[in-house]
């Protein structure tokens, strides 16, 4: 069968890289669809990919309140017609997608195909958000030969182990998290495990990006790894993007940092992960059942991130600008998640949790079923 696959963003395509893998390895064709960022993650993924052509349209928000419109209605209608080219030349048979590219649901609808919706991570708002977009995504639905507007999913995944994601969330089918963090080299001696302990810093986007245009660290991260060069027999592994310049600033002799290095074989080998609150990266935690200390960087997302794996017990989080700032508090929440066992306690839980699901490949079996039902017998 011929998939379709597409994501809002990179950080969304990565957990359902290995379900392209598992649809690739049982003899079926995937191609990935969207915009430049999107399609250059699933090239490196090792996957075919397709550019879309994006539109120009008006801007979400305009001169006054009465010129604002619906950002959803505006991404969507700027991406639905490349996505629909893209699905009828490709001859789609099955559409999947993540739970916020709702263009991607309407391709799905226009087409009579199956619908996939495979989540992220752990989140509170995507069903909410189905509903408000109902209306909305109306008419570009029906123009686009979706006569009911916006589907439902046939299939919706979820790769949350139990207990962390929100009951906000409508009910979803449970699939193994498999991490995935992009291609990149790992040095030898971060698959070996250390002397002492170690930590595993990951700053994200927008910590990464602060490093790269003002060659410092946000407040919090800074302190981690002060906090790091402060404790016998601990090291750090400051794990930085592809192709940046090596910091400016200078780094702490105990910590390393490392480009372009996918996390999940470092973690496997860490006492503690130190993040900024993305799914991605909490899920590769969990899935090594390392413990996290969790540091949000302005999106509220991210918070949410954090407080959920906080409830889980396999972790702790600072949520404010003033905890991070507070050097004698990181550093205190640093040795606290390494030295109190019931965090790796909750953590080694939850990863037992993700290993009882059934992974990827284990799924397809269940999407070829779903095409077969949908098509026509000859």
């Amino acid at each position: 069968m011929r998939v379709l696959l597409s994501a809002l963003v990179p950080s969304h395509l990565m957990p359902i890289v290995p379900l392209a893998w598992a649809l690739r390895s049982r003899g079926h064709d995937v191609l990935v669809t969207g915009d430049a960022p999107v399609t250059a993650a699933a090239h490196q993924a090792g996957l075919a990919t397709s550019a879309l052509a994006v539109r120009e349209v008006a801007p979400a928000t305009g001169r006054g309140p009465e010129e604002e419109r619906n950002p959803g209605t505006v991404r969507t209608e700027a991406y639905l017609p490349g996505y629909l080219d893209a699905a009828r030349a490709w001859g789609a048979e099955l559409v999947v997608t993540d739970p916020l590219e709702h263009a991607g649901w309407i391709v799905a609808a226009a087409l009579g195909v199956p619908l996939v919706v495979h989540r992220y991570g752990p989140e509170d708002f995507s069903t909410a958000l189905h509903h408000a977009m109902r209306e909305p995504l109306r008419p570009y639905a029906e123009a686009a030969g979706a006569a009911h507007g916006l589907p439902d999913p046939d299939l919706l995944l979820d790769p949350c182990p139990p207990g962390l994601q929100s009951d906000a969330l409508a009910p979803a089918r449970a699939v193994r998290f498999v991490p995935y963090n992009g291609p990149g080299g790992i040095p030898g001696e971060l698959l070996r495990a250390p002397a002492g302990r170690r930590v595993c810093v990951c700053l994200g986007v927008r910590g990464s990006e602060q490093l790269r245009t003002e060659s410092r660290l946000p407040a919090g991260f800074a302190h981690v790894l002060a906090a790091i060069e402060a404790t016998d027999r601990l090291e750090g592994v400051l794990a930085l993007p592809a192709g940046d310049p090596q910091p400016a600033l200078a780094l702490p002799p105990s910590v390393r940092p490392v480009h372009g290095m996918p996390i999940a074989p470092a973690v496997r080998h860490s006492d503690l992960v130190v993040h900024h609150g993305g799914a991605g990266t909490a899920l590769t935690a969990l899935a090594s059942g390392v413990p996290q200390l969790v540091l949000p960087q302005g999106e509220p997302f991210l918070a949410a991130n954090a407080e959920r794996v906080a409830a889980t017990g396999a972790g702790r989080a600072l949520l404010s600008e003033e905890e991070q700032h507070d050097a004698a508090l990181v550093a205190r929440a640093v040795t606290d998640v390494l030295d109190t066992p019931e965090y790796g306690t909750s953590a080694q839980l939850l990863r037992s949790g993700i290993e009882a699901l059934p992974t990827p490949a284990e799924l397809v079996e269940e999407l070829e079923e779903l095409v077969a039902r949908r098509t026509p017998a000859c």
